[in-house]
């Protein structure tokens, strides 16, 4: 019996059966499932080429995006910065026509200007409105940026008292605040009124004038809105004012979550129960309706107050003693309490958020040994202001380590059954994290086996040159939790299939799609188990493979980018700097 294939009138093919059964029903059934079986898969190889197809546009988007407006920006800064010496030459001899020659030579400087000023408006704008703006975020002092932002925008800015410290990248969020003060010149005066609300900072820029309802240039304005969308805040327009919210930072991260239990209590971090608040904390109390309780730090490291009745933190950090750090530690590890808002004051001292700032005296005072198995301690200096490092390279050495003292991290450099077995058969090393820094990853069989060894991390060592590296090694020797054995191998699968795919054009839905998780996901736990996302990371392998070749080959740079998975030449070049600190002509000639 032959019968065409179909769906919806397109021909699939045909059906070729032997008849042992004369019954129609049961051969057009059959004929009918294997139809809708075959367009099933065929849907299925379109999804993934549309898939390919769209993730190819996106990369080459933010690569040319990237790059172009750098390409772009240097031949105007290159003829701007003649212009202007051609114009002071012209100024230093006197002759007759010379003042109408250097107006104009004024002129066209300040046109290219202009130029210079509509690309970079241009190029930010697509990159932000895109997500892939790079951003610096920064603990920061709210009241010193905002002092900075009066005395550079000539406006006065409003606030009661001291303000907290807030996460957000100073330089994009000076750009917002200027782009917005322009917008409203037109109708001044102007002025900044900044007040602290228990969710977030909220400033708004309006003008005094009755003139509300004016029509503002848009592109400006877009960009703005765009960068305040990357700091997770809101920017809302109305009654001829502008007004932005942007989240408190968390414990366990750069914005917070404000989950109202209807308690309306802000929990007071401090070291004596009769502490007293400063007047910013007071006057928001006032004016919510929340309460204050002090929380005195013994008593959380205790575990006599966890905090569960709080919806926002406050925290003096200046007079913090070393017991309220190690008590945020602890709160770090809360399952309610490391997401809810921190009302912190100070200077944040560049610390890239608070579990940063945290670490940062916590570490060394209050942290054990390190024990660095095989590992040369010379190729880790990073690490030596962080961690008290005990260096061995046998298991005798190890077994005598552990009489003496209780490490809080193993690092070492290899996969070996044999020498986890070791670590893990002993009782008093049983549970403690290992970190494992390898050349080479194990080949999938082995790395299965691996992936059963519970709190172990891996990472390629080629990777580890970086402050996500060293704030997880903190992080680690602090107590620090590591993903579930199930979880944990998902991740470490991944990063064979970096290894194998990086030199192609690796995409992150791909990567997802080998571990049957969504992309979302896979990100989420990466992070979480190495700091880093899977493209960070990706491309921290891609130039450390570059690296090898520039060292040992004689290629071009055209072939080095080619052969580790980038598309060109000028992408390769900016990552590499990135990360880096140099162009790779630079790594080669030293």
């Amino acid at each position: 019996l032959v019968q065409p294939l179909f769906i919806e009138n397109q021909p699939l093919g045909y059906l070729i059966t032997s008849i042992s059964d004369r019954d129609g029903n049961m051969h057009e059934d059959l004929r009918s499932s294997i139809a809708s079986a075959l367009k099933g898969i065929l849907l299925f190889e379109e999804t993934v080429r549309a898939k390919e197809v769209a993730e190819r546009a996106e990369q080459a988007k933010m690569e040319f995006f990237a790059t172009m407006g750098d390409g772009l920006k240097h031949p105007l800064l290159a003829v701007l910065e003649k212009t202007r010496s051609l114009e002071d030459e012209v100024r230093k001899i006197e002759l007759p026509g010379n003042k109408e020659l250097s107006h104009a030579i004024g002129t066209l400087g300040k046109e290219l200007e202009s130029h210079l000023s509509a690309i970079s408006l241009l190029f930010d704008t697509t990159l932000a409105q895109a997500g892939i703006l790079e951003m610096n975020m920064r603990l920061i002092d709210a009241t010193a940026f905002f002092d900075e932002c009066s005395e550079q925008l000539k406006i006065p800015v409003r606030k009661v008292g001291k303000l907290p410290m807030f996460c957000v990248d100073e330089r994009r969020l000076k750009q917002v605040f200027a782009i917005l003060v322009d917008s409203l010149r037109a109708f001044q005066p102007v002025e900044i009124c900044v007040t602290i609300e228990v969710h977030a900072l909220v400033s708004e820029i309006r003008s005094t004038t009755d003139r509300l309802n004016v029509e503002v240039p848009g592109g400006a304005v877009q960009l703005a809105a765009s960068l305040v969308l990357l700091h997770h805040g809101t920017l809302r327009r109305h009654a001829g004012a502008y007004r932005i919210e942007l989240p408190w930072p968390s414990i366990g991260s750069r914005i917070s979550t404000l989950t109202e239990r209807g308690s309306k209590i802000i929990g007071h971090i401090t070291s004596r129960s009769d502490a007293r608040c400063n007047e910013s904390i007071v006057e928001l109390a006032e004016r919510t309706g929340y309460q204050v309780r002090s929380v005195p730090a013994d008593r959380i490291i205790a575990g006599e107050d966890s905090l569960d009745d709080c919806d926002v933190l406050y925290w003096d950090i200046p007079e913090a003693s070393l017991d309220q750090f190690v008590a945020m530690k602890k709160l770090s590890r809360h399952g309610l309490v490391y997401r809810i808002p921190i009302l912190g004051f100070g200077d944040g001292m560049a610390h890239v958020d608070i579990m940063d700032l945290v670490n940062s005296k916590t570490i060394g005072r209050n942290s054990s040994s390190v024990i660095f198995w095989n590992l040369p301690l010379s190729e880790y200096d990073m690490l030596s202001a962080t961690v008290q490092a005990i260096s061995i390279e046998n298991k005798d050495q190890f077994v005598r380590v552990l009489q003496e003292c209780r490490p809080s991290l193993i690092i070492t450099s290899s996969t070996d059954g044999n020498q986890m077995s070791c670590i893990r058969s002993n009782e008093a090393s049983a549970l403690i994290p290992v970190l494992v820094l390898a050349e080479k990853l194990p080949e999938w069989r082995e790395l299965e086996a691996f992936c059963a060894y519970p709190h172990v991390v891996l990472y390629h060592a080629g990777v580890v040159e970086c402050d996500e590296f060293i704030l997880k090694v903190q992080d680690l020797s602090q107590g620090g939790e590591v993903l579930p054995v199930h979880t944990g191998a998902l991740v470490k699968r991944s990063l064979k299939y970096i290894e194998e795919h990086a030199s192609t054009q690796v995409s992150r839905w791909r990567i997802a799609e080998t571990v049957n998780v969504s992309e979302d996901y896979l990100t989420r736990i990466f992070k979480k188990e190495l700091g880093l996302s899977p493209w960070e990371y990706l491309n921290r392998y891609r130039i450390h493979l570059a690296c090898d070749l520039l060292v040992k080959t004689n290629l071009t740079l055209s072939e080095i980018a080619l052969q580790t998975g980038f598309q060109d030449q000028a992408y390769f070049c900016r990552v590499f700097k990135k990360i880096r600190g140099c162009t790779p002509s630079e790594l080669r000639t030293d």
